[in-house]
């Protein structure tokens, strides 16, 4: 769990020379100030970034690029709106689909990339867009998760995002980290939808 504005503004920094070079106004609208979001990190900053990344092809002369935050139920969602030429209404319900793509050199990889990125995290995505109206995605992101400490089977998420036994207690506490201690990127066994990841790819 992480607080969504750090996570936006790292990502603005990243892309920050690239946006100012394209003559890109861009931006922060955080209507959720303190909201948080449950994900692994370096995925969501891959789905951002290659969002971004369409926004800026779909603005070939300059624009405004807004990175949005707001809370709905229990997500946080981050959205990427541009002033671009948009999606004409037949493609924007495909355009999730492998290899359709609206560029002339495109591959159709990038969407459906981000597509598995939020799945993958009990997330969905959102296009809204029309034709020479710009086009606003939206990632719907679980705020809160399970790993704030131990899980039901004993294993509890460290530091540095990696799974090892609850301690215990008493006399045995000591000898958890002793010969044969194992660290996992998942709780062994399962439930690692929850693990998200944490090694990324």
């Amino acid at each position: 769990q992480q607080p969504a504005r750090a996570l936006v503004e790292e990502i603005l920094g990243v892309c920050g020379p690239e946006l100012s070079s394209q003559r890109i106004d861009a931006q922060i609208d955080d209507q959720a100030p303190g909201a948080t979001i449950y994900a692994d990190a370096k995925q969501l900053k891959q789905a951002c970034l290659n969002l971004i990344l369409n926004a800026v092809d779909a603005m070939p002369d300059g624009g405004r690029l807004t990175l949005g935050i707001r809370s709905v139920g229990d997500n946080t969602v981050i959205s990427i709106a541009d002033t671009g030429e948009g999606i004409p209404a037949d493609m924007v319900e495909r355009i999730f689909t492998p290899f359709v793509t609206t560029k002339a050199s495109g591959t159709g990889l990038g969407l459906a990339k981000v597509y598995s990125i939020m799945e993958s995290h009990d997330g969905s995505i959102e296009c809204a867009s029309e034709k020479d109206a710009g086009a606003t995605f939206s990632l719907y992101i679980p705020a809160d998760g399970e790993d704030d400490g131990a899980g039901d089977d004993g294993w509890e998420k460290t530091a540095d995002g990696l799974y090892e036994k609850a301690h215990q207690g008493g006399d045995d506490a000591a000898h958890q980290h002793g010969p044969g201690h194992r660290r996992h990127a998942a709780p062994p066994g399962g439930n690692g939808l929850h693990a998200l990841n944490v090694l990324g790819e």
